[in-house]
């Protein structure tokens, strides 16, 4: 039987029908330990994690490279990567190639950490949870 590590509600406030999303911490990569903590919404249909810039510039995170990202309309636009470790929970995920987003912008979490985890998204609850 698999440990329950992180829980949290859907965002009910702002989202309807209600967003699951994840209180994830961001570091430096490197660094054991958060540097802030933003909630990010969990979508399964995004292939990465977007973080915004004041967020990535506030934890020290590296630029890594520049790339271009089309969204759901299809535009393509040129966005910056920087490198960071995720915390979730006691979870640790290092590595992460993050889109820098407007400030203000809520962050994205994406396949490329959510296809790491072991997630279910309880809907009937409202209960986004990681396990171990």
């Amino acid at each position: 039987m698999s440990e329950i590590v992180l829980s949290q509600e859907y965002e009910r406030r702002t989202y309807d029908p209600p967003m699951p999303v994840l209180d994830i911490g961001i570091s430096r990569p490197g660094a054991s330990a958060p540097s802030a903590t933003v909630e990010a919404e969990v979508d399964t249909g995004a292939d990465g994690t977007l973080v915004p810039r004041d967020v990535l510039e506030q934890v020290g995170a590296t630029f890594v490279d520049r790339a271009y990202l089309r969204g759901i309309t299809g535009q393509r636009q040129s966005v910056d990567l920087y490198l960071v470790t995720l915390h979730l929970g006691p979870l640790r995920i290092a590595g992460i190639r993050a889109v820098a987003l407007p400030a203000g912008e809520p962050a994205i979490l994406g396949r490329d950490v959510l296809n790491q985890l072991d997630i279910a998204l309880i809907g009937t609850a409202g209960v986004t949870e990681v396990h171990r």
